[in-house]
């Protein structure tokens, strides 16, 4: 089976042009016109007289220079993007075997102006061709640092921190219900990939197999520029939403008649200069997966100063039917998700990628803050993390802790204690906005006891003299058991009249554990010893393996041993 594949990948920084021998090479500077300042990170391509596709392609390094090798003599254009600025082509280059030129290339200045493009094969979800220009003079942009993105991996541009992820949400707030991940430091691997674009296709973007198990699949920067993209979908100008103010995008979908499992999105531009800052996108035509708009995925880029293009972060979100089979890891690849009909939860696998020059380019955050238990007093110890990366801080005995050199953007924050973990929730939740070069401060307040239970155990609860347990079952390995049946017992005693005769009416509650071996018991009955019993084979034979005592009103956790 194929995976989808959402690693990102880091590489080694530029230190100088490449250099060849024995070889057909094109080199030169890329300068500004009118400043005579050196380009980095120009988008530099030599293309075969009649081909459409480069036969070399490179980016300018932080001294403006660039180096092609051509695959052997004939006659080539030399192609130059630079975000926001009209693509420079060369008059025809004729090579000579072993022959090496020089071609300084020089650049219109940045002047933050749309050039307006038609691009072939490129057709309007609308029909109209009136916003064909505009369509493709955006396309071209997000084209060229997706190209760049792509150069930047293959040269090894970079090097840096990737915390990769896998996370349980509620379909609703969204909030983390469990997360686990590693980090990567140096050079790895490409950071999300996908199969290749003709596959997709031919067979769409979620395919099922003989088992009736589905793999969804996004898009990676090679589906993004391939021709087999453009021709399966149309696209339109984005209108910004709220949530992407400053922002210009172009949308793209399924084109007309196309009913495989697709997807549609958005490729979201800077309204300043015109730099791609990010894509989301969303399955369609996938038949017995919920309509919800948070069921796709989102790849977040930025530029660093020597010219490189990386992918920040993403994600990609579906409805959990199981666990998968592969945990995290860090060789480089990240588990299928598969999806049967069962519960609705949303899962989560992303990563969040730290290159060592990010944070040259802009001032850093800071996040100051407190953390109390329910009755008001310091939680030391708590951990408190912002949710996928690698960035976080122990409370100390004040209860307060401190994170520097964030970089800024919206994080998702969580707070953790093993005292709330034993219950399976967080201390705490929420969303933050980093400025940048400021420092922002919260303050979070643990749940009560209450609160704990009713997350656990919601509805009604009549009876005070009932009790809530919380169990984490373990082999005698020390291992977590997932998905054990277990069971409570016992017995309710009833004077009948008019005999005064006793009778014993039974009583149990069966739950199974989870894929993190942890289930609750609600609505116990306090006072009174407990048999915990778990049940074995096809006929689901209960054998005992504890006991507890709880009192009225309690909320208690335990460990369970099964041998």
């Amino acid at each position: 089976m194929r995976r989808i594949r959402t690693l990102a990948t880091l590489a080694a920084c530029l230190t100088s042009a490449p250099s060849f021998a024995d070889a057909q090479i094109v080199r030169g500077v890329v300068t500004e016109r009118g400043s005579g300042a050196v380009v980095g990170g120009v988008v530099v391509s030599l293309i075969a007289a009649g081909a459409r596709q480069p036969a070399a392609s490179s980016l300018s390094d932080p001294q403006g220079r660039y180096a092609l090798r051509a695959p052997g003599q004939g006659t080539y254009h030399v192609e130059a993007k630079r975000i926001g600025v009209r693509r420079f082509l060369s008059p025809p280059l004729t090579l000579a075997a072993g022959e090496t030129r020089q071609l300084d290339i020089v650049l219109e200045g940045l002047v933050y102006t749309l050039p307006e493009v038609v691009v072939s094969g490129l057709a309007t979800c609308t029909g109209s061709t009136r916003d064909a220009p505009r369509i493709g003079a955006l396309w071209e942009e997000a084209r060229t640092a997706l190209f760049a993105t792509r150069i930047s991996l293959r040269d090894r541009l970079f090097r840096g921190t990737i915390s990769r992820y896998i996370r349980e949400l509620d379909p609703r707030s969204h909030k983390v219900l469990s997360e686990e991940g590693r980090q990567i430091q140096g050079v790895v691997d490409k950071p999300f990939r996908s199969v290749d674009a003709e596959s997709l296709s031919a067979h769409g973007y979620v395919q099922t197999d003989r088992n009736n198990i589905r793999t969804f699949h996004g898009p990676d920067a090679d589906v993004l520029l391939s021709d087999a993209f453009v021709r399966d979908h149309c696209f339109r100008v984005a209108v910004p939403t709220r949530e992407r103010r400053g922002l210009i995008g172009i949308a793209f979908a399924p084109a007309a008649g196309r009913r495989l499992p697709e997807i549609s999105g958005t490729m979201w531009l800077d309204q300043r200069n015109f730099e791609l800052q990010l894509v989301d996108f969303r399955y369609v035509n996938v038949e017995h997966i919920p309509d919800d708009d948070a069921i796709g995925g989102e790849v977040h880029f930025a530029k660093l100063p020597n010219g490189a293009w990386v992918v920040r972060k993403w994600f990609i979100r579906l409805p959990q039917g199981s666990r998968s089979g592969t945990p995290v890891t860090v060789s480089g690849s990240t588990p299928n998700v598969f999806v049967r009909s069962v519960s609705y939860i949303l899962r989560e696998e992303g990563g969040h990628v730290t290159a060592e020059a990010m944070l040259a380019r802009e001032r850093p955050s800071g996040l100051v803050g407190t953390v109390s238990d329910s009755l008001g007093s310091p939680l030391r110890g708590a951990v408190v993390r912002l949710s996928g990366t690698p960035y976080r801080a122990t409370v100390d005995a004040g209860g307060r802790f401190r994170m520097d050199g964030i970089p800024p953007g919206t994080f998702d924050i969580v707070v953790e204690h093993p005292d709330y973990l034993a219950y399976g929730v967080f201390v705490a939740q929420a969303e933050v906005n980093l400025a940048e070069g400021l420092v922002s401060q919260v303050s979070f307040d643990a749940p009560r006891t209450r609160e704990i239970r009713a997350r656990l155990c919601p509805g009604d609860r009549p009876d005070p003299q009932q009790a809530d347990l919380r169990v984490h079952a373990l082999n005698e390995r020390g291992d977590l058991l997932p998905f054990t049946p277990l069971r409570i017992m016992w017995n309710e005693y009833e004077d009948v009249r008019p005999n005064v005769r006793i009778a014993v009416r039974p009583h149990y509650r069966d739950v199974q554990t989870d894929q993190h071996g942890a289930a609750t018991f609600c609505g116990l009955p306090g006072g009174r010893l407990l048999p915990i019993y778990v049940l074995r084979g096809e006929q689901q034979r209960p054998v005992r393996v504890d006991s507890v005592r709880l009192n009225d009103n309690e909320l208690r956790a335990r460990i369970v041993r099964v041998p």
